[in-house]
């Protein structure tokens, strides 16, 4: 047992600190899924039957929908704005994204983009994945933009995320949120690209010349130590994925949504 804590443990520091081993940490969620759950056909009711399953096991939860995932043998569970899975038993639930490696696109992030998008209209439910308080954020380690700007806004981004590209373009057209932008590497490929923004005298012109493909005009490396304070931050926290939002106030959000939701999120912010 304490051989398989270590390994999920391993994994995780693999995630964020962008080794070689990247890879194998998404290869290995499909495994796992798939080696724990049948990939039988799924019968008639065993929807409903897997939802009362889990209102005994979750009943503080309340789940939105449940359907099946692109995954065979997963269910998609969307509960209190969070995007997870479980399996037709009902007895184990993934928290993280889904990643198709032919494409290396997040799946996860595509569908609760297309959720949101379907269902900006209704009322949300306002329940984070985490708290994490404002003050405990790296200190010195975000690219503000905005500063001043009547709401504040925390973003740990990774470079070659592709829905974090979406979220800045977005962030660009709301003046009125002052963005602190922290860099992490997910992928062994942001690491240099990120470390060039964090070394560069503009690091926000920086940042959008990363995120535009075009390499920062600045030195290879520099005595900043914010890219491995931010992947250790985001380590602790144990987030699953990029981009992750942490408002004002210290409630988080996780994924893209809309501006109409972002702004109307950010409003509820309580002090």
């Amino acid at each position: 047992m304490n051989k398989l804590k270590n390994h999920a443990l391993n994994i995780k520091r693999l995630v964020l600190t962008g080794t070689r081993r990247q890879t194998g940490f998404l290869t290995s969620l499909f495994i796992y899924g798939l080696f724990l759950l049948a990939s039988s056909p799924v019968l008639a009711g065993d929807i409903e039957t897997l939802r009362e399953i889990l209102k005994t096991s979750l009943p503080n939860t309340e789940i939105r929908h449940l359907r099946e995932s692109p995954v065979p043998g997963l269910f998609e569970m969307l509960a209190n704005e969070n995007l997870m899975y479980v399996d037709r038993d009902g007895n184990h639930l993934i928290f993280g994204p889904i990643y198709d490696l032919s494409t290396y696109k997040d799946l996860s992030a595509e569908r609760l983009a297309e959720l949101d998008q379907a269902h900006r209209e209704e009322k949300t439910v306002d329940i984070p994945t985490y708290f994490i308080p404002w003050g405990s954020l790296p200190r010195g380690a975000a690219i503000v933009e905005n500063a001043g700007g009547k709401y504040r806004l925390a973003i740990f981004t990774d470079i070659n995320c592709p829905h974090c590209k979406r979220l800045g373009k977005l962030l660009a057209q709301m003046p009125d949120v002052e963005v602190h932008t922290y860099l992490v590497s997910l992928w062994p490929q942001s690491v240099a690209p990120s470390k060039a923004v964090l070394c560069a005298q503009d690091k926000v012109a920086a940042l959008h010349a990363a995120f535009g493909k075009t390499p920062p005009n600045t030195a290879a490396s520099c005595a900043s130590g914010a890219l491995d304070r931010n992947n250790a931050f985001a380590l602790f926290h144990e987030f699953t994925g990029t981009p992750f939002l942490v408002r004002s106030d210290g409630r988080t959000l996780s994924g893209v949504r809309s501006r109409a939701f972002l702004l109307d999120w950010l409003k509820k912010a309580k002090h």
